[in-house]
């Protein structure tokens, strides 16, 4: 973990680990990630508040990535080759500047939670007639999958 320091490029020798499995670059000042940088065992991907604008295409390559937080970024779009993640549970990708969500993000196999407010597209998205609206009322919370920073999460 490398919590608040000031990386401003993601380091490419973490490209060679294979079998890095957690990273970690939270609050830095991050604006670059080679495309050598991503080593492809990498299942939890911590980049939250940087100043990322893009991601590399190279992304598509994690296709062990369960966990991805990008919140907190400039992002303008997600790239195509990360439809390839197909092992993704849970997303953060909130605060960004994206103005288009793709159409395979919502139809990832195993992605389970999304954060997506904060971006300009989000007002668009919810026009969308494929989305249904679920009423708060009518979901029964099953047992207790975990519990963390975010809240408990439960089965539904």
């Amino acid at each position: 973990f490398f919590l608040g320091n000031k990386f401003e490029c993601f380091p490419e020798v973490l490209g060679e680990l294979p079998s890095l499995q957690m990273v970690s670059f939270k609050s830095n000042r991050l604006s670059l990630i080679p495309a050598s940088s991503l080593s492809p065992s990498i299942m939890w991907l911590i980049l939250t508040d940087n100043n990322l604008k893009e991601l590399p295409h190279s992304i598509g390559c994690l296709t062990k990535l369960r966990k991805c937080m990008l919140a907190g970024n400039s992002l303008r779009k997600l790239p195509c080759e990360m439809s390839s993640c197909l092992e993704l549970e849970l997303l953060r990708i909130s605060a960004n500047q994206i103005k288009e969500f793709p159409p395979w993000l919502f139809e990832l196999p195993k992605l389970a939670w999304l954060a997506l407010g904060g971006n300009p597209g989000l007002p668009q998205l919810r026009k969308q007639p494929e989305l249904r609206s679920i009423p708060y009322d009518s979901l029964e919370l099953g047992t207790i999958l975990g519990e963390g920073a975010s809240g408990i999460v439960r089965k539904v």
